[in-house]
């Protein structure tokens, strides 16, 4: 796969087995009697793409963001002028930590162009490690990888009333948004946003359930809302203790409403228009090709859609499969002068006063035991952000990718 994508120039390979040729031919139509110079063809297996005109790469937006019925309110060849306000309503607080690309040309953006008639302020806490400056934007920089401290930490510095958390995988299409969260927060509903998730229905919070020794999760009947945006009175955000500090890598927004439904309040969810990726950030932090992922995103190649699908076809296929792997060697005393130490790194990340409680795995030995429990401490629970080390490039972004159209290609011929 190829994606080149500049202001001027365009050259991209798609696989064809996931794309619709003819659609996304109609969808340039209008631009052949702006006399834009392009070509679309196929070539083996692929989809290939070449434009050479003034901002080919807001075309290309343009194209496939309807084509994925991605809803767009803002321009792409923005030039707005903005400052963050000294005395703002509302301070939005985006969390960075890889996908650079998307704040800068969506995120932000899409903040600024929905926010006109508010006085508002953008601080981007950057968690990872990523370089990123933005005109007359407040940067900060916290702690690697920890979601909760990053979060705290813009809100600690946030001049707003009222405070406005954002993924870096997500964009507002909706000029009306402020209006519609303060409306409705209350003294009893003290959080809202466009994203409510079900405890019980929420894929991470049953993996957190499985591993759960404090009982955080006996009360499942309702959910949480996640950060695209999550809206709080900043003074409230801080009664309730703020994002929970222990969780260093996800599952902050489940832990927040935990504590939000403790107190004795509520959340709610209200139709703020948006769209978020969902997994992009998974994608990144495990697999490389950072830059041609971030590139396909970010100018909507691929939609969210196809990231789960990545994530779900191919990333847990490869998690499976190294497991199962991992089993064989330690089952018959046989080493990988490669993979014996990852096994062997992710058994150090386990917790044995947990084994007990790993039922699936009481009649495995004690390393077998160790070793379940690193993996479920390593995708589920890390406590420790060395083990993120063992995840750099955990897998080939093409590898996924391939996994994905052979998937896509068994589904057709079923």
């Amino acid at each position: 796969m190829i994606c080149n994508i500049q202001k001027d120039f365009v050259y991209i390979e798609i696989p064809k087995i996931l794309f619709n040729y003819i659609k996304i031919d109609k969808l340039f139509e209008p631009y052949i009697k702006k006399n834009i110079h392009f070509d679309l063809k196929i070539n083996g297996g692929k989809i290939i793409i070449v434009i050479e005109a003034p901002n080919a790469n807001n075309i290309i937006r343009e194209v496939f963001s309807k084509y994925h019925d991605i809803p767009i309110n803002f321009k792409f060849n923005y030039n707005y002028d903005f400052k963050n306000s000294k005395k703002p309503l509302i301070s939005c607080i985006v969390l960075l930590n890889m996908n650079d690309f998307f704040v800068r040309d969506l995120t932000i953006p899409s903040i600024i162009f929905n926010s006109k008639n508010t006085p508002i302020e953008i601080i981007v806490v950057n968690n990872g490690k990523t370089n990123f400056k933005y005109k007359n934007i407040k940067v900060i920089k916290s702690e690697f990888y920890n979601i909760p401290k990053a979060y705290n930490k813009a809100a600690s510095i946030a001049k707003g009333d009222y405070v406005a958390f954002f993924h870096d995988d997500c964009f507002l299409s909706d000029d009306d948004w402020i209006n519609k969260c303060i409306y409705n927060l209350t003294d009893e509903v003290i959080a809202v946003g466009p994203e409510y998730h079900k405890f019980r229905d929420n894929e991470d919070y049953l993996l957190r359930k499985e591993t759960d020794l404090a009982n955080e999760f006996k009360e499942d009947s309702k959910g949480f809302l996640k950060e695209v945006p999550l809206v709080m009175e900043k003074n409230k955000f801080f009664e309730v203790g703020g994002f929970p500090e222990r969780e260093i890598l996800g599952q902050e927004d489940i832990f927040l409403h935990k504590n939000i439904l403790k107190s004795g309040k509520r959340n709610l969810k209200v139709d703020v228009k948006n769209y978020h990726f969902e997994g992009i950030s998974t994608l990144l932090l495990f697999s490389n090709y950072n830059k041609l992922l971030k590139t396909l995103c970010s100018n909507f190649i691929f939609s969210k859609n196809e990231i789960l699908a990545l994530i779900h076809n191919g990333l847990d296929v490869i998690i499976g499969e190294k497991m199962k792997y991992c089993t064989f060697l330690y089952k018959n005393n046989y080493y990988d002068s490669e993979m014996s130490v990852f096994c062997d790194n992710i058994s150090t990340f386990s917790d044995e006063n947990d084994l007990d409680y790993l039922v699936n795995f009481k009649d495995e030995s004690m390393k077998m035991k160790k070793l379940m429990d690193g993996f479920a401490k390593v995708f589920t629970t890390i406590r420790d952000i060395k083990c993120l080390d063992i995840l750099d490039n955990f897998v080939d972004f093409h590898e996924l990718l391939y996994k994905y159209v052979m998937n896509k290609s068994e589904e057709r011929n079923y």
